[in-house]
């Protein structure tokens, strides 16, 4: 396994393309977040029989998901 980042995989979309894609993006984007906040409760839930902690930030979770698949998505192989 290499111990670097994969280069940065460069791209081109033509409004067209971007018009395309954008309805399935969003409602992927809406069912994931839904799934990432369902899960995010379920995990407090639990903890939260077990030891008090700290609430979840719903917001913070979703702009570091947010964050980390826009990341991964700029590296890529070809």
């Amino acid at each position: 396994m290499p111990h670097s980042l994969p280069p940065f995989a460069g791209f081109s979309w033509t409004p067209n393309d971007v018009f395309a894609v954008f309805p399935g993006a969003l409602g992927l984007a809406f069912v994931t977040s839904i799934n990432l906040l369902v899960t995010s409760r379920v995990v407090e839930h639990f903890r939260g029989r077990h030891a008090p902690l700290k609430a979840a930030d719903s917001d913070r979770e979703l702009g570091a998901y947010a964050l980390a698949n826009m990341a991964a998505g700029m590296f890529g192989r070809r």
